[in-house]
């Protein structure tokens, strides 16, 4: 773990308001060694324990199944690595973890449309982290992973932004309620900076090497009535599918202009 790293997160617990979750993400061509770095703090109401985990590789069984946490089942991998894993028991997406390829994954909130969403088996949530850290030896690997669950279950919850980050490399994952996803990866020199609303605007589908999403992203939006390309112009993710009062909100949009300023 960096210095820069355990500066960053002990800032970000000292400064952030009550229920404040927040991400910051610097590519490795913005930091001093070359480093990815990934802060986050877990700002979540009181009482609160949080267990720390080691956990093995470990060799499956051909018929194991991964049972999710509202009875859907997958194929258990044929081996899992091994991962740390930081528990908030209780708090079905709290929890962090980095494996022993130097994937780590977390998460904010970020409000999305709530409009009969559709799921299969109950969808996937807690779960998805885990499994992240389990099967994916690359930042991207965990994206993809992550995408090909939730168009196989849908997103059981309300918005989120998962940040997947490797030592090569960080991206940024954002699933709505249901089966559409987008992500993208953070530029070699740039830093990401997410509150509790979604910080993907523009988007080119066409470039596989920063986008990846859903196929349907586009089209469910125009289908829902949320999106029409003659009215609204290019396409602005967070703009069509962020919950109306998430980016307006001023817990929101203060930490995101506070952090740009500060960085």
């Amino acid at each position: 773990v960096s210095a820069a790293f355990i500066l960053i997160l002990l800032a970000l617990l000292a400064a952030a308001p009550a229920r404040a979750c927040f991400t910051i993400v610097a590519g490795k061509d913005a930091t001093v060694d070359g480093s990815v770095i990934m802060a986050h703090n877990e700002d979540d109401p009181p009482p609160q324990v949080v267990n720390h985990y080691k956990i093995s590789r470990i060799k499956h069984e051909a018929t194991e199944k991964v049972e999710l946490y509202k009875g859907g089942k997958l194929p258990q991998a044929e081996q899992t690595w091994a991962y740390l894993w930081s528990e908030m028991p209780g708090m079905l997406f709290s929890d962090s973890y980095v494996n022993e390829w130097g994937v780590a994954v977390t998460s904010n909130g970020c409000p999305s449309r709530q409009d009969s969403p559709i799921l299969t088996d109950g969808g996937i949530g807690f779960m998805l982290r885990r499994l992240i850290a389990q099967r994916a030896k690359t930042a991207r690997e965990g994206v993809l992973l992550a995408g090909k669950l939730i168009e196989q279950f849908g997103y059981n919850a309300s918005g989120r932004t998962y940040t997947i980050c490797d030592p090569n490399e960080g991206w940024l994952f954002s699933v709505v309620n249901g089966k559409q996803w987008l992500a993208k990866k953070v530029p070699d020199n740039h830093v990401a900076l997410i509150a509790n609303a979604f910080t993907i605007h523009k988007v080119d589908l066409a470039d596989k090497n920063y986008f990846l999403a859903s196929a349907d992203i586009i089209e469910y939006a125009v289908q829902r009535g949320w999106y029409d390309l003659k009215k609204d112009g290019p396409f602005d993710f967070a703009a069509v599918y962020a919950h109306p009062h998430s980016p307006s909100a001023p817990s929101n949009y203060k930490r995101q202009w506070s952090a740009v300023n500060k960085v």
